[in-house]
Protein backbone atom coordinates (compact mmCIF):
# COMPACT_ATOMS: atom_id res chain seq x y z
CA UNK A 1 0.00 0.00 0.00
CA UNK A 2 1.57 3.61 -1.03
CA UNK A 3 1.00 6.30 1.24
CA UNK A 4 -0.47 9.45 -0.32
CA UNK A 5 1.34 12.95 0.66
CA UNK A 6 -0.11 16.46 -0.17
CA UNK A 7 3.32 18.67 -1.12
CA UNK A 8 3.38 22.50 -0.58
CA UNK A 9 4.05 23.06 -4.48
CA UNK A 10 1.91 21.69 -7.20
CA UNK A 11 3.71 18.99 -10.07
CA UNK A 12 3.23 20.86 -13.65
CA UNK A 13 0.20 18.94 -14.27
CA UNK A 14 -1.62 21.12 -11.00
CA UNK A 15 -1.50 18.24 -8.84
CA UNK A 16 -0.05 18.60 -4.87
CA UNK A 17 -1.19 14.84 -4.44
CA UNK A 18 1.30 12.08 -4.73
CA UNK A 19 1.89 8.41 -4.14
CA UNK A 20 5.05 7.62 -1.49
CA UNK A 21 6.95 4.68 -3.49
CA UNK A 22 10.17 4.57 -1.08
CA UNK A 23 11.43 6.17 1.67
CA UNK A 24 15.60 6.37 2.00
CA UNK A 25 17.72 9.33 1.59
CA UNK A 26 16.13 9.50 -1.29
CA UNK A 27 12.75 9.77 -1.55
CA UNK A 28 10.40 8.54 -4.22
CA UNK A 29 7.08 9.94 -5.18
CA UNK A 30 4.41 9.43 -8.10
CA UNK A 31 2.30 11.80 -9.07
CA UNK A 32 -1.56 11.55 -8.11
CA UNK A 33 -2.67 13.25 -11.28
CA UNK A 34 -0.47 12.33 -14.37
CA UNK A 35 1.94 8.69 -13.53
CA UNK A 36 5.28 11.21 -13.48
CA UNK A 37 7.74 10.21 -10.90
CA UNK A 38 9.65 12.40 -9.10
CA UNK A 39 12.73 11.79 -6.95
CA UNK A 40 14.26 14.28 -4.15
CA UNK A 41 16.39 14.48 -0.95
CA UNK A 42 14.73 13.24 1.86
CA UNK A 43 15.20 16.71 3.50
CA UNK A 44 13.92 18.84 1.00
CA UNK A 45 10.53 16.01 1.20
CA UNK A 46 10.22 16.11 5.00
CA UNK A 47 10.09 20.57 4.35
CA UNK A 48 7.59 19.74 1.64
CA UNK A 49 5.17 17.98 3.27
CA UNK A 50 1.53 19.27 4.22
CA UNK A 51 -0.19 16.11 4.92
CA UNK A 52 0.05 12.41 5.24
CA UNK A 53 -2.97 9.74 4.94
CA UNK A 54 -0.58 7.17 6.31
CA UNK A 55 0.86 5.63 9.48
CA UNK A 56 4.22 5.87 8.03
CA UNK A 57 6.68 8.15 9.82
CA UNK A 58 8.79 10.39 7.69
CA UNK A 59 11.20 11.72 10.60
CA UNK A 60 14.05 10.30 11.28
CA UNK A 61 13.78 7.86 14.38
CA UNK A 62 16.80 8.36 16.18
Amino acid sequence: METKVTLKKHHPCGSKEFNLIRLGPEVVLRCSGCGAVVRMERKRFEKAVVRKDSAVSIQNSE
